[in-house]
């Protein structure tokens, strides 16, 4: 798990958590994201992700969540949010590569997703999806 801080430390900014295995996906949206002045944690792969977010849980300000990561899938790491109960008072967007499967997107909003981002958009459509997903109430 890799923390980064924003250079404007007198700032008050959202904390938002990026999980995702591929590490130029998660560095780059993660330089993005900092660039803009969030705090950013990180994790690699799902149980690390299930990890960040149960000792962050009061910090979290928004979670990017992988589909496709080693351990645990995203999708399994919102079953077991959902199997432990866990109060959660952030959105959650999934990323993917992938076509999405109509199945798949219900049964992901049935676990509370927030929306999706696509990992073929350019980094401002990242910065967007996220200002616009911290905004909703």
């Amino acid at each position: 798990m890799e923390e980064r801080n924003s250079s404007r430390s007198d700032e008050k900014k959202e904390t938002i958590v990026i999980a995702e295995d591929t590490e130029f996906f998660r560095v780059l949206l993660g330089d993005v994201l900092k660039a803009e002045g969030y705090h950013i944690l990180f994790a690699s792969n799902g149980k690390e992700a299930l990890d960040v977010l149960r000792a962050h849980a009061d910090e979290i300000s928004l979670v990017v969540l992988d589909i496709m990561m080693p351990e645990l899938t995203g999708k399994e790491v919102l079953e077991r949010l959902e199997a432990e109960q866990f109060q959660r008072k952030f959105p959650i967007l999934v990323m993917t590569g992938l076509k999405r499967d109509p199945e798949e997107i219900r049964t992901l909003r049935q676990l509370g997703i927030d929306g999706f981002i696509s990992k073929s958009e350019p980094p401002r459509f990242f910065i967007d999806r996220i200002k616009q997903a911290l905004k909703s109430p």
